[in-house]
């Protein structure tokens, strides 16, 4: 994208953007990351978020991060990898190795996209708090497990390049040095399946038999 805003951080009240630059300036492209985080907005006292016990949530059409205050440092890396890999172009939101159409509201690669932000959370802030690893156990678990293969087979530098700048057709083209199309779009929608009809399992730490039967069936 062109780069018409400014390549610094020009406020960082909660003190985390800076956190979040100086961890990842020397080994990924911040391009998306400089264009969001000056106009981002936070809100801590979503009702909806505190109640569910959920932690924070990123919307990049209004880029604002909603947040729960009592997890906010355990949570606010995994959303700032959402923030540093999104971008709006006409009615579809890119964000790492996920596409979303805003008026159908079709959703692609969401799976995959959040197993590999979870691993990226976990190379870069894996101690940022104290508390992040017992909070942070059964986030995404399953896809995270999955996802851990990725990066193996084809090197962290080439994975965060794509993820960062939001190029999920440079992603397919990995997968497809390995296996024909069709089986590289059946391992993302497994996984997109995975996520979508196993969340509880997934948050209580083990993988349910409706998302054993979608994980075997897609990609043995």
């Amino acid at each position: 994208i062109p780069i018409d805003f400014d390549c610094e951080i020009k406020s960082d009240e909660l003190g985390v953007l800076r956190d979040f630059e100086a961890a990842l300036k020397d080994s990924a492209s911040l391009v998306l990351f400089y264009k969001n985080c000056n106009t981002l907005e936070f809100e801590g006292n979503n009702d909806e978020l505190n109640a569910e016990y959920h932690m924070a949530e990123y919307d990049i059409t209004l880029n604002k991060i909603f947040y729960n205050p009592k997890l906010f440092k355990d949570a606010i890396m995994h959303e700032l990898f959402h923030v540093a890999s999104s971008v709006v172009v006409g009615n579809r939101v890119y964000t790492g190795f996920s596409q979303v159409d805003l008026v159908t509201g079709e959703v692609f690669g969401i799976g995959c996209n959040e197993g590999l932000t979870c691993l990226l959370d976990d190379k870069y802030f894996k101690d940022y708090t104290v508390t992040k690893g017992e909070n942070l156990r059964y986030s995404y678990h399953i896809l995270k497990k999955i996802m851990e293969y990725i990066p193996i087979l084809f090197g962290d530098e080439e994975v965060e390049f794509y993820y960062m700048t939001a190029n999920l057709p440079k992603f397919l083209d990995m997968l497809i040095r390995y296996v024909d199309g069709n089986k590289a779009l059946s391992f993302i929608m497994a996984l997109d399946n995975i996520h979508g009809c196993a969340r509880t399992e997934m948050e209580k730490g083990y993988l349910g038999p409706i998302a054993t039967k979608i994980l075997f069936d897609n990609y043995k």
